[in-house]
């Protein structure tokens, strides 16, 4: 099992089109439990060429997967980037 990792991360596992925890844009992630912050869960998103990060916490077991897919499908859908370059009048520095 030389260069194999296991994790529980199964928005980036997944390979079961079927499974409501099926996301090909997710790339990598990382799932947690903290005092405080209950179940967290980061994934790390690219589609199209753009990236996006969703993070939960307080979340639920096997919920919060559902929930980080729906906010990478939201930020995709939602929000597109800008080269900021192109709508600078000025350039400041210091």
């Amino acid at each position: 099992m030389e260069g194999r990792c296991d994790h529980e991360h199964r928005l980036v596992i997944t390979e079961d089109t079927e499974s409501p925890y099926y996301c090909p844009e997710a790339v990598a992630g990382k799932t947690g439990y903290l005092l405080k912050a209950g179940n967290t869960l980061v994934t790390y998103g690219e589609k199209d060429g753009r990236r996006v990060v969703s993070v939960i916490l307080k979340g639920s077991p096997r919920q919060y997967f559902v929930d980080g897919k729906a906010l990478l499908e939201f930020g995709f859908r939602s929000f597109q980037n800008y080269t900021i370059a192109d709508y600078e009048s000025r350039y400041v520095t210091g």
